[in-house]
């Protein structure tokens, strides 16, 4: 497998990512889908991204790497989301929602 590949600058305190105040004042926010937010995320910011929304931090796992040991021998250390906590149909396989 390959090594992940994470950016952070010197003297930074989480690794780098999209700016929300760039994204609202481009527009950027509301033009694109999560989708397609996400992708261009993972190709200019790396494996492993963070960025502010509402005042709350977000980590974006990119790399399969992280995301088995984000989904699978971790899930029970980390938040859902209200909808995604009360969500137990199985729905992505089971994984997301356990």
């Amino acid at each position: 497998m390959v090594a992940p590949q994470i950016l952070i600058r010197r003297g930074a305190r989480y690794p780098d990512g999209p700016g929300f105040a760039r994204r609202v004042l481009s527009a950027e926010l509301f033009r694109q889908s999560a989708a397609d937010f996400m992708l261009n995320t993972a190709r200019r910011y790396g494996d492993l991204t963070h960025y502010t929304g509402f005042g709350r931090h977000i980590f974006q796992f990119n790399h399969p790497q992280f995301i088995e040991e984000l989904l699978l021998r971790d899930a029970g250390r980390h938040h859902r989301g209200v909808v995604n906590a009360a969500r137990k149909d199985g729905a992505g396989g089971g994984t997301a929602y356990q």
